[in-house]
């Protein structure tokens, strides 16, 4: 492949990513693979190589690929997602009771169609060494609530947030030995977010609205329209021959820096902060046979490094809130509890465990097929039910599948389905959300129910140079 070439592909990989609304929540707000044949083998692919997109996962790969680039769009629908308040009666709050005497409400949320674009190329230098490049979709979230669920709290206009990751990554890959090779990737992340009626902030603390009354920064928590934030990333990965058709791979991400949201300083932990995650996997691949292929990966995403994912959101109303409405004494503590705080509230999101589970069959020369099975536990717990009304990021179970039909000698064309099957989480509302009689009354702060189900449908197309 020629430098000129390799160019023009990253300049349209660019172009699409930036301008693409991306939206993935699969594995927490992962997408659960990268390229059309391993999302069909449940994303399954850390020591098998079959595509550019199997360098996202094992930087190592690049070297086993040879001359080739691939081009996919996915068309993503994370519908249905829904939540339903129920059970809830805050018509005697403190200080005043909330508009309409109760949060009770349901709905589905707006905007289910998403495309994502993938683009990769890998140039063997020789043949022991290959450098790539790739634009993937990293991940993301996204809801928007056309009825605002906290309307009775002040909160006006509709309600939501959009997460969108990319990366942009450049591999060297070696072969050291004829049965091991490594491969580094430093990538360039970006991130775009943008949050809207979550409250209204006022220069008299007393007048906010919302989940304004809860920000150390109300005026940088919502409503400033979409920002980005930057990073520089880096990962890790080898492989390496087991003999007898066995084949092991692993590759390792640390945590991503990125730039602050300092539109969003009152909303994310830390001042804005919202870096990725570590993550980390080891998988197998075992040809059993000329036609028929299984690997099997273990991944482990490390949600507990972001304060803004991980802190629970209990601390919101129990100490932020009791605070600052007098319950419990306010000092320097309770008050970086709060939303933006340096421990401030954040989704609760636990570290999520993932099986990705594949199997290929060559049925014949230019025609493959492929199955495959993903599970992850949600990391959403049951007492942040409500606040990932924002991001209900709660699928576990995806049953994949896809095929690849030769065209001509250097060509093929791959295509993949994903089901995540529909799955909720239910728990119950902060006390704080109920009513006071006084003290706040048992049994009023009623259960938040979060779901979602998804689809997704790639094309991709690879040529072999």
């Amino acid at each position: 492949m020629n430098l000129k070439l390799g160019k023009s592909l990253m300049a349209v990989a660019v172009s699409s990513l930036l301008v693409t609304p991306l939206a993935q929540a699969t594995n927490g707000m992962f997408a659960e693979g990268t390229g059309a044949k391993s999302r069909a083998m449940g994303g399954s692919g850390i020591a098998y190589p079959t595509e550019t997109g199997s360098i996202v996962a094992n930087p190592a790969a690049a070297v086993h690929l040879g001359d080739r680039y691939d081009a996919a769009l996915g068309l993503f629908s994370p519908s249905p997602r829904s939540y339903a308040i129920t059970g809830n009666d805050c018509s005697a709050g403190f200080p005043v009771a909330c508009g309409g005497g109760t949060l009770n409400s349901s709905q589905e949320s707006d905007e289910n169609l998403f495309f994502i674009p993938f683009l990769g190329f890998t140039w063997a230098i020789d043949d022991k060494t290959s450098v790539a490049f790739v634009g993937s979709a990293l991940g993301g979230m996204n809801a928007t609530w056309k009825k605002n669920p906290f309307a009775p709290f002040g909160a006006t206009g509709p309600m939501g947030i959009n997460l969108q990751q990319m990366r942009l990554g450049m591999t060297v890959a070696r072969k050291i030995t004829d049965k091991f090779s490594f491969g580094i990737t430093p990538s360039i992340v970006v991130q775009r977010f943008n949050a809207k009626g979550l409250g209204t902030p006022n220069v008299v603390p007393a007048l906010n609205t919302g989940f304004a009354g809860y920000s150390v920064n109300p005026f940088a928590m919502t409503n400033n329209a979409h920002q980005t934030s930057n990073g520089l990333g880096i990962k890790i990965g080898a492989m390496y021959d087991l003999g007898g058709g066995l084949t092991l791979g692993a590759a390792y991400e640390p945590e991503t820096n990125m730039t602050n949201f300092s539109r969003y300083a009152g909303l994310f932990a830390e001042n804005g902060d919202l870096n990725i995650p570590s993550n980390y996997t080891i998988g197998l691949a075992w040809k059993a046979s000329s036609d028929l292929t299984v690997a099997l990966d273990y991944m482990k995403i490390n949600y507990t490094d972001v304060a803004s994912m991980s802190n629970d959101s209990q601390r919101l109303t129990d100490v932020c809130g009791a605070a600052r409405l007098g319950f419990i004494p306010a000092s320097a503590a309770t008050e970086s509890t709060c939303l933006g705080g340096a421990n401030g509230a954040g989704f609760g999101w636990d570290d999520m465990k993932i099986i990705k589970l594949g199997v290929e069959w060559m049925a014949s020369e230019g025609m493959a097929y492929r199955i495959g099975w993903n599970h992850g536990a949600s990391p959403i717990d049951e007492e942040d039910a409500v606040i990932n009304i924002l991001a209900p990021g709660v699928v576990e179970d995806h049953l994949t599948m896809g095929m690849t039909m030769a065209m001509g000698s250097d060509s093929e064309i791959t295509i993949d389905y994903v089901h995540a099957f529909a799955n909720d989480v239910s728990g119950s509302l902060p006390a704080a959300f109920g009513s006071f009689a006084p003290l706040p009354v048992a049994g009023t702060e009623g259960t938040a129910k979060i779901e979602m189900e998804q689809n997704f449908l790639e094309v991709g197309y690879g040529k072999r140079f």
